[in-house]
């Protein structure tokens, strides 16, 4: 490089450019026609972008630019607002689009970032007079740093229909600490003192990235193609998301090259990428539907191919598999994956063309064999693939219909995966979706789906777990209802009319309700809008009530199912209803087909509750809501519950493993709100006892039954009663629980026996442990140790020694280890319940000599969060070193997802009030969305727990005062006045900030 420049010199120029000529301002913005500051007009439509990028990823990071925009005018302006975080050197607009040789752009951006800065300061004093193009009609230009706009104001007004083009040099920064912009990695070597550390640079601009890397028209629906010239040093490969065209040598520097890539076709600006690096690739390809074979190549560090073969295997079976179902093929030439070293933990990005993926959503060790591991990992992949058509090829007109596409994306990882790979059991993925969304609901927080959202940082909100889980079994709900065949014939309408446009969920409904009534699955009065937005415009969900009339008949009851011990919104009301599709079935004919989901009734807003037609014989059993396809939860009659169980008992297999996940969620989930006693449990998994379950349906059990301990242990709740239903249900779920003579060995659950301080398993297992370090184990229990590695570990280390522990911490530094080991090694350690352990595994952060990855910092945090010996440690830690980690994860909706895991099993009132100053100097970095989550989930857990004890309490002062009435009216008094302390912190906010908790009704004195 012929100049090179110290970073104290570079910053100086940097602000010598910035005020020499731009004028930056706060704009104050008026209220007409509910124009948003942060939204463009639309006066002006960007028809292509030629753009020219030198990024410098090496010494003093800069990057340099020059775009010419093509733009049509729509409305009379003489001012052009666009987006730009950058700092605009020079800016001309010209009334005409004549074609511009690249090579002027390409000599500008050279001669400004190597060896012209000086030359572009000299041309921007205001005390020497500027030459200028006659055509030039650009006056001034302004920065307003609210809205992140560029106004470039005009010497002129343009003309509606006529075409102009906006040329704009410009110095941008590259970013070293969050992955967003333009940023930069460093690929890090396994010896450090082999060779130079070389840095990769890369994109991400969703949401609103984009106008930090290039002056555009930074939202989603205006679109415009695209043609990116960049420049790089020839050692590295640059790839973006066309296939290059050419190539030709810088003039100023030395062995750098500019590569130019094909025009996109229309397109966001946030779809834009680009990766500079040393990485290689394995190719592949597929034939598409309409006979153009597609490349596939895979990226990553040439050692590490062997961890590509699984997306190897799956990729292309991908792409043809969503092909085939929307009849539509994929767009563009080529698809590129890259996992990226560096990239934040568990991330990936969608770009058309070229996905950029963190390693481990893409890389697979060969060895690792945990089902959920494997599809977990699968379904990212089908994700982001998924997006090539949602998002990519029609996409949203706004971030507030964001959950549309994540959740038709989310819906096709279960769709595609179980249609080619059936053996990795992705159904359990699809339960555990509903419980997060369910669970999410259950705090009643008035945040529906499709909320508005206008201000910059409430659009990262949105990308959150809750909008991806809820939009997935909302569209999951919707493929129901109108039937496999209106769905598929739907989106191929929705893509052939949309394609390369914006559009929006109203555009979709209308398309799905023609479909469905064509296929007579929707009658003529339904339609699939009005239907959805009880679904998207309102929070929460119902509880359907099966009720067996004296008549025979089945009463089904719509009610918004409300957790007691949480608050009630203003927005949310007993009133709230919805358009509830009722597909149901029975013991005399059981069936869960695809067309047997059809609804067979409607529940309204109108029509709340209606009776219809039951079996013959009314003591066969009703089945609500079948394989999971309706948003809502079931409650029956207390026959309804037994004849259920009882069909259980006697053949489970009957009841398909997703109606059997339901209804086990269902039956605890309502008897953790009260609403059922827990003895409907117990017996409802009863036969979890005698049968050979799926893993992901007992684990819905082993969830609840932990959830209840875990909660007695919280807050020191004793209670022989609940102590002896919850060893029952333990007895059930897992079944070899009460066998004296079994042997451990053989067992499935080793980690689930000793939870409950079981002496027997516990020595097993540590002499089982032992004889691994030892390397004295017979090939028969070296195969059980990897076959069930975190169970074993886990008991090991929560009940071991130093010996134990000293292995474990040693074997996660080890650097032959694959990092899938690593990591349920790590996970393993969290099971500790040792204090000085817990702290040191925190502190592992902090080592330089480990280097902890944030994927292993995540496992670390998020397993002692669900830890009751680590867990106000793991909390406190988080909290005290927000700053720290904020830089370690460089990713802020991680962060903000960690601070929920670690905080929703607070469950005391100084907690809340510990978490809640937190949560205020935090507020505008969190959003309220976040913080009501937080706030409500501990909220709960407080007022669960009070409840619990008044409840406990009450049954006991019954057992005690038999017919003494006078102490008897002492003792309740006594448990009314608990029942008041918390009425009374409905409306003390000084007691714990935000906490909002409901007044106790329906307590008696017995007569």
């Amino acid at each position: 490089m012929s100049v090179a420049w110290s970073q104290s010199t570079w910053k100086v120029l940097l602000i010598a450019v910035y005020f020499a000529k731009i004028v930056v301002t706060k704009t104050a913005h008026g209220d007409g026609e509910n124009q948003s500051p942060f939204r463009l007009p639309d006066a002006i439509s960007p028809i292509h972008y030629q753009l020219t990028l030198l990024p410098v990823i090496e010494e003093n990071p800069r990057l340099c630019g020059h775009v010419w925009i093509d733009v049509t005018v729509n409305s009379p302006t003489n001012a052009i607002v666009l987006h730009g975080q950058v700092l605009p050197v020079e800016s001309v607009v010209y009334a005409d689009s004549e074609v511009i040789d690249n090579e002027v752009s390409r000599m500008l951006v050279e001669r400004m970032c190597f060896s012209g800065v000086l030359d572009a300061l000299d041309s921007l004093s205001d005390d020497k007079p500027k030459s200028r193009d006659d055509k030039d009609i650009a006056q001034s230009v302004h920065l307003d740093e609210d809205s992140e706009q560029m106004i470039i104001i005009l010497k002129e007004e343009l003309i509606v229909g006529a075409f102009y083009r906006i040329g704009i040099l410009y110095l941008a920064e590259i970013n070293d600490g969050d992955n967003i912009g333009f940023f930069r990695v460093q690929k890090k070597q396994e010896d450090n003192n082999c060779c130079r550390q070389r840095w990769i640079g890369s994109t991400q601009l969703e949401a609103t990235h984009a106008r930090k890397v290039f002056p555009c028209f930074d939202e989603p629906a205006f679109k415009a193609t695209i043609e990116l010239t960049l420049g790089h040093d020839s050692k590295l490969r640059a790839i973006s998301n066309m296939p290059s065209n050419s190539s030709t040598s810088l003039k100023t520097v030395d062995d750098w090259v500019w590569t130019t890539f094909e025009k996109t076709p229309v397109m966001s600006t946030y779809l834009l990428a680009c990766v500079i690096s040393e990485l290689e690739y394995l190719e592949t390809s597929y034939l598409s539907i309409n006979g153009r074979n597609i490349t596939i190549r895979l990226w990553t560090e040439k050692q590490k191919f062997s961890q590509l073969d699984l997306a190897y295997r799956l990729v292309p079976t991908i792409m043809e598999t969503l092909e085939d179902y929307f009849g539509i093929p994929y767009t563009l030439p080529k698809l590129d994956m890259v996992s990226l070293p560096g990239y934040d933990l568990a991330r990936a990005m969608e770009n058309w063309g070229l996905i950029v993926q963190s390693e481990s959503t893409l890389l697979q060790e060969s060895d690792a064999n945990d089902p959920m591991e494997k599809a977990i990992f699968a379904i990212t992949i089908v994700h982001e693939i998924a997006h090539q058509w949602f998002g990519n090829l029609v996409t949203s007109r706004w971030w507030s219909d964001i959950w549309f596409n994540e959740g038709l994306a989310t819906l096709f990882e279960n769709i595609v995966l179980n249609e080619i790979a059936p053996e990795l059991g992705v159904d359990v993925i699809t339960v555990l979706f509903f419980q997060q969304a369910l669970f999410h609901d259950t705090l009643n927080l008035s945040i529906p789906l499709n909320y508005p959202v206008e201000l910059l940082p409430t659009i990262e909100h949105k990308f959150d777990g809750f909008a991806y889980a809820k939009a997935s079994v909302i569209f999951r709900m919707v493929k129901s209802f109108v039937g496999d065949e209106a769905f598929k014939n739907g989106l191929h309408r929705y893509f052939n009319q949309f394609q390369f446009k914006a559009a929006n969920s109203t555009d979709f409904w209308a398309i799905l309700t023609q479909e469905s009534r064509r296929a007579c699955t929707l009658s003529p009065r339904k339609h699939v809008g009005r239907i959805m937005k009880t679904w998207t415009e309102q929070s929460g969900y119902p509880l359907i009530q099966v009720d067996r009339n004296p008549n025979g008949t089945i009463q089904l009851t719509q009610t918004p199912f409300i957790d007691s011990s949480n608050p009630l919104t203003d927005n949310f009301t007993e009133t709230v209803a919805w358009w509830v599709p009722i597909s149901m079935t029975n013991g005399a004919d059981p069936k869960f087909s695809l067309d047997d989901r059809i609804p067979v009734v409607w529940l309204t807003p109108k029509v709340p509750s209606v009776a219809i037609k039951g079996p013959d014989d009314t003591n066969v059993w009703i089945l609500v809501n079948l394989q999971y396809s309706g948003y809502y939860r079931v409650n029956y009659d207390r026959l309804g519950w037994e004849l259920l169980s009882e069909q259980l008992i006697r053949d489970h297999t009957v009841i398909p493993p997703l109606n059997r996940a339901q209804l086990i969620d269902d039956v605890f989930t309502l008897c953790h709100v009260k609403t059922l006693p827990y003895e409907v449990s117990v017996r409802l998994v009863e036969y979890l006892g005698r049968a050979e379950e799926e893993n992901f349906v007992r684990s819905v059990a082993v969830g609840h039954v932990g959830r209840i301990k875990q909660m007695m242990a919280l807050q020191g709740i004793h209670d022989e009663k609940l102590d002896a239903m919850v060893k029952v249900m333990m007895t059930y779920i897992v079944p070899t629980q009460n066998t004296e003579s079994r042997n451990h060995y053989n067992s499935g659950q080793l980690d689930v026996h000793c939870h409950n301080d079981d002496k027997l398993c516990v020595d097993r297992i540590l002499d089982l442990f032992r004889g691994y370090i030892n390397d004295t184990v017979t090939p028969a229990q070296s195969s059980l140790t990897k076959k069930h590695f975190e169970d074993i570990w886990c008991t090991a280390l929560r009940y071991g020694g130093p010996l134990e522990w000293s292995y474990a911490w040693n074997s996660s530094r080890d650097s032959s280890a694959t990092l899938s080991k690593k990591r349920k090694i790590l996970k393993a350690m969290a099971c500790t319940t040792d204090t000085s352990r817990i702290k040191q595994l925190l502190s592992r952060v902090f080592l330089p000599k480990i280097n902890q990855e944030p994927i292993e910092t995540s496992i670390i945090l998020n397993s002692l969060a669900e830890n009751p010996s680590a867990r106000l440690l793991a909390m406190k830690f988080v909290m005290l070193n927000w700053a720290f980690l904020n830089k370690h994860f460089r990713n802020p909706p991680r962060m903000r997802d960690l601070l929920v895991a670690v905080t929703r099993r607070s469950s005391s009132l100084n907690e809340l009030e510990k978490v809640n100053e937190f949560l205020e100097d935090k507020a505008n970095e969190l959003g309220p969305a976040v913080i009501d989550l937080i706030v409500a989930t501990i909220s709960s857990n407080v007022r669960q727990i009070e409840l619990q004890k008044i409840h406990l309490k009450y049954h006991t002062l019954i057992g005690e005062t038999g017919n003494d009435l006078t102490r008897l009216e002492e003792n309740v008094a006594s448990v009314l006045q608990t029942s008041q302390l918390l009425n009374c912190l409905e409306n003390d906010r000084n007691v714990a900030g935000m906490i909002v908790l409901l007044p106790i009704g329906g307590h008696k004195t017995p007569k």
